[in-house]
């Protein structure tokens, strides 16, 4: 069997982490025997038009000249993108009808299209069209959420299968109400993660238990759907409470220049660090050496990899409630929550787990509970969309 994979982001080269679990999931099925080509715009000059990474072959594609202004893909996302420049808008035509032209070429020696994230979706649908070949979709982010509702419920009753976290559609990816008979399959993400190698400490996070801080650890992009200003405000209303604990943000965005603005204006640089975008298993570092992991999305939290990858490492969360989280991580059970866009309930929730040190060993015992209760092992992953794949390829069209 042969898969082409449809995505708008993928790593760039051996070793990157853009879209890394994309990856994590196309390197798994080839070694579990199937090919898979993967079609990706260009996202770096530093990257090759075709490579073959883990068994993955990689095909990547420019779509706006001169190529040194390409930037819609990638990044911050399709949706940001677009906001932050008219050139960057300007380019969505451009993407689509490169996407369509090198996603049809190699989608026609494959049995079955996978896309990722809604614009990769929209013209797999296409590409289905011309090839008659079935489709499955793995809704990610909430870029489709502007969406009209009848070109949504269209979409999904088209596609053969939909892969989620979850197992169900929820208002993480889109907030209005849909109805229609879609067929939709748990297959959760895949992390490939190593938690048996010890890590070397981050730099920060050494000098910090040297002050004997307590470590609050962030990840997102910094963009408006994350809500990293909430955190911002949290750590004064934090420090007025105990004055030993130390935040430590990692990600970019169009709002980090606003977030460290409002961190000189509440007078908190000596309590916060940024360390910018770094890569995966730096982060993951830092989620091994930190006191707790906190959240403040207000779409949902299912199934961040950050949160996974804070899970294998037995950590304590405290997450905003937010979308379908209350669903999954079960209060005082498997993380702690507070209500969604509150700084002064999340400062309180803050306090609470880290003086609470049963309260944080409970939550930091039952991480495995968890990912094994909603199969987050890659073997289910696995077996459950291989097996997908067979039974849409074998359905009958007139179906």
């Amino acid at each position: 069997m042969k898969i082409a994979a449809l995505t708008p982001s993928y790593i760039k080269w051996e070793g990157d982490t853009a879209a890394v679990f994309i990856h994590n999931l196309t390197r798994k099925l080839v070694e579990s025997g199937v090919e898979v080509s993967v079609v990706t715009p260009m996202l770096s000059p530093e990257s090759k038009p075709y490579e073959v990474i883990d068994g993955v072959e990689i095909n990547r594609f420019h779509y706006f000249w001169p190529t040194s202004l390409e930037g819609l893909a990638g990044g911050y996302g399709i949706p940001d993108n677009m906001k932050r420049s008219f050139l960057l808008a300007l380019q969505l035509p451009f993407l689509i009808v490169a996407l369509l032209i090198n996603g049809l070429k190699i989608s026609r020696k494959c049995d079955v299209i996978h896309a990722f994230w809604i614009p990769s979706a929209i013209i797999a649908l296409f590409i289905k069209r011309l090839t008659g070949k079935p489709m499955a979709f793995s809704p990610l982010g909430s870029g489709m959420s502007n969406l009209p509702e009848w070109f949504m419920t269209y979409c999904l009753r088209s596609f053969d299968v939909i892969f989620t976290g979850t197992g169900r559609w929820n208002d993480s990816f889109y907030p209005k109400k849909l109805s229609g008979d879609f067929n939709i399959i748990k297959a959760a993400t895949m992390v490939n993660i190593d938690t048996t190698s010890s890590r070397p400490i981050p730099d920060v996070i050494s000098e910090l238990r040297a002050r004997k801080k307590k470590v609050v650890y962030f990840v997102a992009r910094m963009v408006e759907s994350k809500n990293p200003m909430i955190l911002i405000d949290t750590i004064p209303i934090v420090l007025n409470i105990r004055n030993d604990v130390h935040f430590v943000v990692s990600g970019d965005g169009p709002l980090m220049e606003e977030c460290k603005a409002r961190v000189k204006q509440l007078n908190i640089d000596t309590n916060i660090t940024f360390t910018g975008h770094i890569t995966n298993e730096l982060v993951r570092n830092y989620i091994n050496y930190s006191d707790m992991i906190v959240t403040t999305s207000l779409v949902g939290n299912c199934f961040s990899t950050t949160i996974l990858d804070g899970f294998h490492l037995r950590k304590a969360h405290v997450l905003s409630n937010s979308g379908a989280t209350g669903e999954f991580f079960i209060h005082e059970k498997y993380a702690y929550l507070y209500e969604a866009g509150e700084p002064e309930e999340l400062a309180r929730s803050i306090n609470l787990v880290l003086n609470d040190e049963k309260l944080r060993e409970t939550l930091e015992k039952n991480t495995y509970d968890f990912l094994k209760g909603n199969s987050f092992m890659d073997e289910i992953t696995i077996n459950t969309i291989m097996n997908t794949y067979h039974q849409i390829q074998n359905r009958d069209p007139s179906d």
